[in-house]
């Protein structure tokens, strides 16, 4: 960040690139928050004027940006909360460093589900929570981000009730995190049931939503006890994705 920058540019780079990096004497650009951690080192968030939140949007019939998986990624986060937030009398940022599997374990635990698609709906939501700075994952480990500093006091009370009634990860739950999975790679996020990552040149084109798309259609085609119908898996429909079986029933069912 140039010493001379304008607060209204150091807003627009955060907004595109994330938090601001700082040096160790620099104060934070008005309308954003300074915060300083031996694991990230010195940065600056916006945070919202006023107490306003994105819930101003509602009012004025604008769409907020749409997020991937919305659901999915507020069950990652509230896992990440159980695992990094150990000591809830404190505010939550920085919180402790967790293992990637103990995050995945608690929101197991949360959702009630093990299959493995899942699990690679959780990985993806991981990295979209790392790329937009609510969560920093680091190898194996994951951290809360700088974005969690910006929750404001009198909400922390309704967080640390949130955390408590969580269920907890089962420690005999917990798999090891295969090699290509620790480094949070696309190929490694739609993985196959075996851990085995998928080849990056058939899902290296796709985005996240279609990438998922591709991984449940495999899924149900591989596993799925019955036949599975094609116009409920767009990626069945796709000839590019070549999700299909050998073993293809005529019309719309495909096995």
């Amino acid at each position: 960040m140039a010493p001379d920058m304008a607060p209204g540019l150091a807003h627009a780079l955060a907004r595109a690139r994330g938090p601001l990096p700082l040096p160790a004497d620099r104060p934070a650009p008005p309308g954003m928050l300074r915060l300083a951690s031996a694991a990230s080192g010195v940065s600056a968030v916006p945070v919202w004027p006023d107490g306003v939140t994105p819930a101003l949007l509602e009012e004025y019939q604008v769409a907020p940006v749409s997020v991937e998986r919305a659901g999915e990624a507020r069950r990652v986060l509230a896992a990440c909360l159980k695992c990094c937030w150990t000591d809830l009398e404190a505010d939550p940022w920085p919180g402790v460093a967790a293992p990637v599997e103990l995050v995945l374990a608690a929101y197991r635990a949360l959702i009630g589900r093990n299959d493995d698609l899942m699990r690679n709906w959780a990985i993806g939501a991981l990295r979209r929570l790392h790329d937009s700075a609510w969560i920093v994952m680091s190898g194996d480990e994951v951290r809360l981000g700088p974005r969690c500093a910006t929750w404001r006091p009198e909400s922390h009370g309704q967080l640390r009730e949130l955390v408590r009634r969580l269920p907890a990860a089962d420690p005999s739950a917990l798999l090891p995190m295969p090699p290509a999975e620790a480094g949070a790679s696309s190929a490694s996020a739609a993985g196959d049931a075996d851990g085995a990552g998928w080849d990056e040149d058939l899902l290296g084109p796709y985005d996240e939503r279609r990438r998922a798309e591709v991984v449940a259609a495999f899924m149900a085609v591989e596993h799925a006890a019955e036949p599975v119908q094609e116009v409920r898996f767009a990626a069945l429909r796709d000839p590019r994705c070549g999700v299909r079986s050998a073993r293809c029933w005529p019309g719309a069912a495909v096995r």
